[in-house]
């Protein structure tokens, strides 16, 4: 089980505890998450904090169950990621004012 909004939480115990997922130092805000077989899937966009715009860091993706997670958005031109939908083996990433992108899975 998982959520996301300002980090990732996970919970191996059918969401009475969740712990805070390694998605690295830099801050972020998770706009959509996806499973597709055992890979999770995180989109992350802007936010705001303190008054000062924080940029998204793309798509974010877990091998392992939630625990860990690594930035995938290599060749994306906007990193403002709002949605996530899969069709034909491709990940397809809507993002602020930049459209869709596709990414092989």
């Amino acid at each position: 089980m998982l959520t996301g909004e300002d980090t990732i939480k996970v919970s191996t115990d059918g969401g009475r505890t969740f712990r805070t997922a390694d998605t690295g130092q830099l801050p972020l805000r998770v706009s959509d998450l996806i499973t597709v077989g055992d890979t999770l899937y995180a989109a992350t966009t802007s936010s705001w904090d303190a008054a000062l715009p924080r940029g998204g860091r793309g798509v974010l993706r877990s091998t392992d169950g939630g625990r860990s997670w690594q930035n995938i958005s290599n060749g994306l031109q906007n990193l403002n990621a709002t949605s996530l939908a899969t069709a034909g083996g491709w990940l397809y990433v809507g993002t602020v004012r930049g459209g869709v992108h596709r990414m092989k899975l």
